[in-house]
């Protein structure tokens, strides 16, 4: 991956009064992937935002950014097929809610065979259930935080979720992407990537930052 696809900025951790700024923030600092987050109040406590946003985003920025779509939601599958008639086409969603749901999956990439369908796991969730499932999935997203807030503090024993999805990939010769979401900065951004992780979900730490910029490079940059 190119060094400016490896950072999501999570615009949950926006200034929703300068939404527009932040994104010209982000395309001057080079970067191709936004992460929304969806929660609706039932898998996660939070409510955040949904199609309506979206659409006018998408509408107006689909042409510099792609949209990592991150579904908190009960009914994810419903979620995905109307954010596809907005024009979305990566998704994420919770193993912990739809493990007994996966027949979805099949229907979804026969009818619609461009798009991404990712996985994640909560802190709660053992790596292990899920690798048995891996070579459904173009990416995994490990969450290291409690997912369905901004601004916590890294999980350390995210790191081994890492590894071991890392290794499992290698050995079994698998190609989805590993992302990880919760508490990045320039300290746990570069461990992940050493660790096997392909992608970062940032929010506070890219949000807060003054040089943006400056703020990526010391993620993906050992000698920064």
């Amino acid at each position: 991956m190119e060094k400016e696809t490896l950072i999501y900025p999570s615009i949950l951790s926006a200034d929703f009064l300068h939404l527009s700024k932040d994104f010209a923030c982000m395309i001057k600092a080079g970067i191709k992937t936004v992460h929304f987050d969806v929660m609706d109040g039932l898998f996660v406590k939070d409510i955040s935002f949904g199609e309506k946003l979206f659409k006018t985003l998408y509408q107006r920025y689909h042409q510099k950014l792609n949209f990592d779509i991150h579904l908190m939601t009960e009914e994810p599958f419903r979620h995905i097929r109307q954010f596809l008639k907005l024009g979305g086409s990566d998704f994420t969603f919770h193993y912990e809610n739809t493990i007994n749901k996966l027949s979805e999956l099949k229907s979804l990439r026969d009818e619609y065979p461009y798009i991404k369908l990712g996985i994640a796991i909560s802190p709660d969730t053992d790596v292990s259930r899920i690798l048995g499932l891996a070579n459904n999935f173009d990416q995994i997203l490990v969450m290291s935080v409690v997912p369905g807030a901004s601004g916590q503090s890294f999980i350390p024993e995210s790191v081994e979720k890492i590894r071991r999805l890392a290794n499992f990939r290698k050995d079994n010769n698998l190609s989805y992407l590993i992302g990880v979401d919760g508490g990045i900065d320039d300290k746990t951004g570069p461990l992940c990537l050493e660790t096997g992780a392909d992608y970062l979900v940032t929010g506070s730490y890219f949000f807060s930052s003054s040089d943006k910029k400056v703020a990526l490079e010391k993620i993906v940059r050992k000698d920064v």
